[in-house]
């Protein structure tokens, strides 16, 4: 789980997230990714490969999700669970790896200046398929709490246009 709040208004925030592609901006082991069926608005099936290399050793996992936004009162949703479908074959040469109940939750947080910020939670609950040594997983384990940092930094570097 990670947590953060970003001085940027949540709709600002939000809308970047629901773009998949800027995805590759904030998770530097994502190497692929790409929507393998549109469902319906905000509803869609999603291919990822993963890849880590540390001391040489390269491990790769790909997983296919279901994801789906929503918006209620103030609170907006970016949820995905891996789904198995005939447009997201396993790759042979990859591990599957299965996401369970995850995702993001933004929602506004007023600043003591009175400023609209954005607070974001990010939970996720995965298996990686297969084994994976300790050394690798441990890495990878302080590493995704830190997406939310990782977000932060490249909408804080990249912020919306002035009105």
């Amino acid at each position: 789980m990670g947590k953060a709040v970003i001085p940027l208004h949540p709709d600002y925030v939000y809308s970047s997230m629901k773009n998949p592609q800027l995805r590759h901006a904030y998770d530097n082991m994502l190497m692929e990714l790409h929507i393998v069926k549109a469902i319906d608005k905000g509803l869609y099936i999603l291919h990822m490969h993963h890849e880590t290399t540390q001391c040489f050793l390269r491990q790769s996992r790909d997983f296919c999700l279901l994801v789906a936004e929503r918006s209620e009162l103030k609170k907006n949703l970016l949820v995905g669970s891996s789904v198995e479908v005939p447009e997201c074959p396993p790759n042979p040469s990859i591990t599957r790896g299965k996401v369970f109940y995850s995702g993001w939750v933004v929602e506004p947080r007023t600043l003591k200046t009175g400023a609209v910020a954005t607070e974001i939670t990010y939970l996720l609950q995965i298996d990686f398929g297969g084994p994976i040594p300790a050394y690798i997983l441990n890495i990878i384990s302080q590493r995704q709490p830190l997406a939310v940092a990782y977000l932060r930094d490249y909408l804080m570097s990249n912020p919306p246009p002035a009105v």
